[in-house]
């Protein structure tokens, strides 16, 4: 049970933590705004400076939180690729449909799958795509061709 909880729980901490995230942001923006506006009529380069480093800083942290694969989506999708090549060594290949195709998929290949939090299967070629919920609305794809994660929205 504390397993299935602690699953459950990180992604509603990352729900949290992207969306406190905006008013959080919102407030800090506010507050540079005023500290600026004060630097400004004392020296202005200096107020330019300020404001444009702490902008770079938060625009790249919450890029990276956003638009890159966040740790615990890989994390959570260990099983299920573990469990993947673990049908590779026992059927010689990866299974050939989608995971959305009922009745045809392997039942505990796919019960696997949804618990990673992975619902959908794609196969391609020789190896699969394998994509995973991820921040908010993200989701993240596993190309096993490349062996690389990919975001997108």
């Amino acid at each position: 049970m504390g397993v299935a909880l602690a699953g459950q729980l990180v992604p509603f901490l990352a729900y949290l933590a992207f969306f406190g995230l905006l008013p959080t942001v919102a407030w800090l923006v506010f507050l540079l705004v005023v500290v600026l506006w004060r630097a400004w009529r004392r020296r202005p380069l200096l107020a330019a400076v300020a404001g444009v480093l702490p902008a770079a800083a938060a625009l790249l942290a919450t890029g990276n939180v956003v638009l890159g694969v966040p740790y615990w989506v890989r994390a959570h999708a260990a099983p299920a690729l573990a469990a993947l090549h673990r049908y590779r060594a026992e059927h010689g290949h990866y299974p050939q449909i989608n995971s959305t195709i009922v009745g045809e998929f392997p039942r505990e290949l796919q019960l696997t799958l949804r618990r990673a939090g992975c619902p959908l299967y794609r196969p391609s070629g020789a190896a699969f795509h394998l994509t995973c919920e991820g921040v908010a609305f993200t989701k993240c794809t596993f190309e096993a061709e490349l062996g690389r994660w990919r975001s997108w929205d």
